[in-house]
């Protein structure tokens, strides 16, 4: 009898040794796949870059000499694909001063194209003109475009003479980043052609675009 209890009772103690050891193992194996969730990286949305913007200004030029034959019928259409009202520009109107920066520009521009035939007063007679579009998103294209309509009474020169074609200088704008583009074109109309220039140029050119006024610009594209 007696050693059938002493049997049982160690039986038992094995019994309980294998609960513990079972139990301690679970225990560990929980404990490590705690750790294991714990230094799970959470990984965070990215952010999407902020859209670059620019403000782009048109600014339109005509002059003294060349208003007294052709009016200038601008519009713009912006990134949206909107078109603008046009506007009619016939010299006459007052025009709007440049910016210290968009005068040095022109400047450094109208240099290059003075010579003895074309002086630097034909540059200085000039009317500007601004249009501004604000916001337009990188790659966006703005376009512009003038054109031309014979000046009301206007006829056949009289005398030799040079010009500056109408033309649009196109500013954009980025933060402190400025940039610029201008093309300008000129003109000399001989003694011996006033009449020929007068129906060649400007009558039979009526509705037709303006070379130096019209165009487009992609904004933030090199200029």
């Amino acid at each position: 009898m007696k050693k059938n209890f002493i049997q049982m009772f160690a039986a038992c103690l094995r019994g309980f040794a294998i609960l513990a050891v079972c139990g301690l193992t679970t225990t560990v194996l929980t404990s490590c796949g705690d750790d294991d969730d714990d230094n799970k990286s959470n990984p965070q949305p990215e952010q999407p870059a902020a859209e670059k913007k620019y403000d782009i200004t048109l600014t339109f030029f005509t002059y003294k000499t060349i208003a007294a034959y052709v009016d200038c019928e601008f519009t713009y259409t912006d990134h949206n694909g909107k078109k603008s009202t046009p506007v009619t520009i016939t010299g006459n109107e007052n025009g709007e001063n440049l910016t210290a920066q968009e005068l040095t520009y022109y400047q450094s521009i109208y240099k290059l194209k003075i010579e003895e035939k074309v002086p630097e007063s034909k540059f200085l007679e000039y009317k500007a003109f601004h249009y501004t579009i604000k916001d337009v998103p990188e790659g966006s294209t703005i376009s512009y475009e003038t054109i031309q309509h014979t000046a009301q009474g206007a006829t056949a020169p009289t005398e030799a003479f040079s010009y500056v074609h109408p033309c649009v200088m196109v500013t954009w704008k980025s933060g402190n980043a400025v940039r610029n583009r201008l093309i300008i074109g000129t003109g000399i109309v001989g003694a011996d052609k006033l009449d020929r220039w007068f129906e060649t140029i400007i009558q039979n050119k009526e509705g037709n675009t303006m070379t130096y006024a019209t165009g487009s610009i992609v904004a933030g594209s090199n200029l």
